[in-house]
């Protein structure tokens, strides 16, 4: 009933306040957003066409912030709002119900559903496109533990088969008619390949997709080739509305993609020999970087508001003691009061980790963005992973 009556109110100011709304974005587009990395991404698209402005003050926490009645009129001035959705922002799909009747464009990550599919399917490299289809027995997914059984149409025990590694490459996993193992926490890609005298005449690739139904997990900016996919929707949205500019908001568009493809790269040189690569933070924004082989032990949920139970946390620290963990991380925007609980429990030492929600006033001054935050990020996993 709150909710509803604030969303009367909200709109009922928003149809007296729009209309009379100053244009003084000098010809650009104006734009709200929420996380800071739609806020870049949206700058780096549009260059000088565009104006942005993030709804959530520096160092705020993107989960639970709520703007002021006041503040959230001014949204219907705008030309777009650019949001998460799917709980990430406690507000924003309130501010889209709101903005529905607005000439407001309202662009929702969260309704492309297959970025979110998880970090492991992006394990699979198929190297090259197979020209036969002979294996057979895949299932639509498996669960971690399932047994993978494969075989192929084809008779004959001259058939090697091999997997994708965490980096994306080929691994030799056996060879005879047939194909098992149990399913890990990752999807990954099975290769088999037809020998006849040292050659391979036949060859199939399927993917095996791993998904035990987790939680929606809507952290997708801490994984670079993920931000790809987030840009291309901002760029052809930014096209729908200032035609016009396609041929720049393109060409920015490469440009971006090029960045954020270096940046995967440096994650993928840095950590990919890591034996030990779990680390211990405040609350589960990294579980993408299981594209890198680096495993989150949250010490929360999705939202930084959920704490855990006692239970929780001994099994936490359990799990900490077992692995010979040597620190713990906080976030740029949290007290992080439980991580220092768990800290002084296993005598661990404190190292920070950016979760790239939204910039601290110290970023802002120092001119920091996706790039040399995710950079310094990259520098903190090399040196708390072994």
């Amino acid at each position: 009933m709150k909710v509803l009556k604030w969303l009367a109110a909200f709109t009922a100011v928003i149809l007296l306040t729009a209309c009379g709304a100053d244009d003084d974005s000098g010809g650009k587009l104006k734009f709200y957003t929420t996380v800071y990395p739609l806020e870049y991404l949206l700058t780096e698209i549009g260059g000088d066409t565009v104006e942005t402005e993030s709804i959530l003050p520096p160092g705020a926490d993107g989960h639970s912030y709520e703007p002021t009645s006041m503040e959230m009129t001014k949204y219907a001035g705008g030309d777009g709002l650019v949001y998460v959705g799917e709980g990430m922002e406690a507000f924003s799909d309130n501010i889209a119900d709101a903005l529905g009747n607005q000439e407001v464009s309202l662009i929702k990550i969260g309704d492309h559903s297959e970025l979110f599919e998880g970090a492991p399917d992006a394990y699979v490299s198929r190297e090259s496109e197979a020209a036969d289809d002979f294996i057979e027995g895949a299932k639509e997914h498996y669960h971690t533990g399932d047994t993978v059984m494969l075989s192929p149409s084809e008779s004959g025990d001259n058939i090697e088969w091999a997997v994708t590694n965490r980096d994306g490459k080929f691994e030799a996993a056996g060879s005879g008619a047939e194909f098992s193992m149990p399913a890990g926490k990752s999807s990954f890609s099975v290769r088999a390949s037809i020998i006849e005298n040292d050659e391979v005449i036949m060859e199939d690739i399927i993917d095996i997709k791993i998904d035990n139904h987790d939680s929606f997990d809507p952290h997708i900016w801490i994984d670079p080739l993920k931000m790809i996919e987030v840009a291309e929707i901002i760029k052809d949205e930014l096209i729908k509305m200032n035609e016009e500019e396609a041929v720049l908001y393109n060409e920015n568009y490469e440009q971006i993609i090029k960045e954020l493809t270096a940046l995967d790269g440096r994650f993928s040189e840095v950590l990919s020999d890591k034996q030990n690569a779990e680390i211990i933070v405040p609350h589960a924004a990294f579980g993408y970087w299981e594209r890198y082989g680096v495993e989150q032990i949250p010490v929360s949920g999705y939202s930084m508001s959920e704490e855990p139970s006692q239970q929780q946390l001994s099994e936490l620290m359990k799990t900490a003691k077992e692995n010979n963990l040597q620190y713990v991380l906080f976030e740029q925007n949290s007290s992080g009061r439980v991580s220092e609980v768990i800290q002084e429990e296993i005598d661990a030492e404190a190292e920070y980790i950016h979760n790239m929600e939204v910039r601290t006033e110290e970023d802002i001054a120092n001119g920091e963005d996706y790039i040399s935050l995710m950079t310094r990020n990259l520098e903190v996993l090399d040196k708390v992973t072994e």
